[in-house]
């Protein structure tokens, strides 16, 4: 994004910042390979669940905003409870109209949102069992407002979250609990790694 700002082309030479968050971010490439994940998503037979339900996270920073999805399931049999991710999606910020945190937090449960009504679609989950959780009171705080009272971008945005799941599923969640902060905020993948055990 800041190469395309200062209208940079391909045979461009970078500049000594770009050069070194380059050669900065070059040893992750290696690392890539140690990325996990588990590909089952529901195990065992649906007679053997108790609830199949859908998280999705929402976050953003001045950068971009982001969800990340996940599946809990819950078994009639009382073993341990299953979570897997499933699938993140990330938004780089608009570069020439600015926005403010919470309406980039706002447009991040957007994104929350289509992605948890296509995940409900896809894996045959009702959407009563989708729950979309966001660390900004702001954001969460217009979707409960009154329409009317609302600027537009914010009006829109709202009618639009709230055209794919009712506001009693969309919950606040602490921003050190919200994993979709991994995607809006630069991370190391020996960082990625980290968090993932």
């Amino acid at each position: 994004q800041e190469l395309w700002r200062r209208e940079a082309v391909w045979t461009d030479t970078l500049t000594p910042e770009e050069l070194k968050r380059w050669t900065d971010w070059l040893p992750n490439l290696p690392l890539m390979e140690e990325l996990q994940f588990r590909r089952v998503l529901i195990p065992c037979l649906p007679d053997d669940h108790e609830s199949v339900q859908i998280h999705v996270f929402a976050d953003a920073s001045e950068r971009a905003s982001a969800c990340a999805s996940y599946i809990r399931v819950t078994y009639k049999d009382g073993r341990p409870v299953y979570t897997n991710f499933i699938q993140a999606k990330c938004n780089i910020a608009p570069i020439k109209v600015k926005r403010t945190i919470p309406k980039l937090e706002l447009m991040g449960i957007h994104s929350a949102a289509r992605l948890a009504d296509n995940l409900c679609r896809i894996l045959d989950i009702p959407k009563e069992d989708a729950t979309l959780w966001s660390d900004s009171k702001t954001a969460l705080q217009w979707l409960r407002m009154e329409p009317t009272t609302l600027l537009p971008l914010v009006h829109n945005y709202s009618q639009k979250i709230k055209g794919f799941f009712p506001v009693d599923q969309i919950r606040w969640v602490p921003g050190e609990h919200n994993v979709a902060d991994v995607a809006t905020r630069p991370k190391t993948v020996k960082e990625l790694l980290d968090l993932a055990q």
